[in-house]
Parts: C-alpha cells; structure tokens; sequence
C-alpha cells in the first residue's frame, strides 16, 4: 500500500475513534508516525494534508553538474600543461577564464 493510502486509513480510522496506537500496528508504521499524519491532517485538512505530503516526497532538487564547455576547457589545460594537478588547473581556469571552480571538479 501507498503512504497516501494508508494515511486516508489512519484518518479514517482515527474519525471512527480508534486508537492512534492501535491504528499504528493495523497499517504497519510507527506510532509517532501515526500520530504525526493524524496532527497533520487535523491542522491542515485532510485534503490539504495530503496535498503538502506529495508536495514534499517529489525530488525537486537537481544534481549540479558541472557545464561541458567546462570539462573541456579543463582538458585542454590539462592537454597544453601536460597532465598537472587540479590546484594549478584550477589556478589556470580563474586567470584565463575567470571561472572558479573546486579541485574536484578537476
């Protein structure tokens, strides 16, 4: 089951005046979960609840990656300066391209 669906049977449960404790073991989740879904959705409604929950568990969050016009800038640094460190690749990137980037990145 969906964590959406067993928090509409927490909350069904818990409107048919069973126990958070007991509405815990039925849907298989921590009762301080339980009783943080039922807080939620007493606040919020329970529409609106769940609505913030979907919000929250999507991966918004991009990865940086780091730009291909850098990659390869740094390797034709490292080409022209025969295979030198990151620490000098990334002293060479700020001078000539005004770029400051990690040593990792390198």
């Amino acid at each position: 089951m969906k964590s959406i669906s067993l928090i509409e049977l927490a909350w069904e449960l818990h409107k048919s005046h069973v126990h958070p404790d007991e509405i815990a073991t039925r849907v298989g989740k921590h009762r301080a979960t339980v009783y943080r879904w039922l807080k939620g959705s007493k606040g919020y409604g329970i529409r609106e609840f769940l609505h913030h929950y979907q919000k929250a568990k999507k991966g918004r969050r991009q990865k940086r990656k780091t730009d291909p016009i850098i990659k390869a800038r740094i390797y034709a640094i490292r080409e022209k300066y025969h295979h030198c460190c990151g620490e000098k690749i990334q002293y060479w990137m700020r001078k000539k391209y005004g770029v400051t980037i990690g040593i990792t990145t390198t």
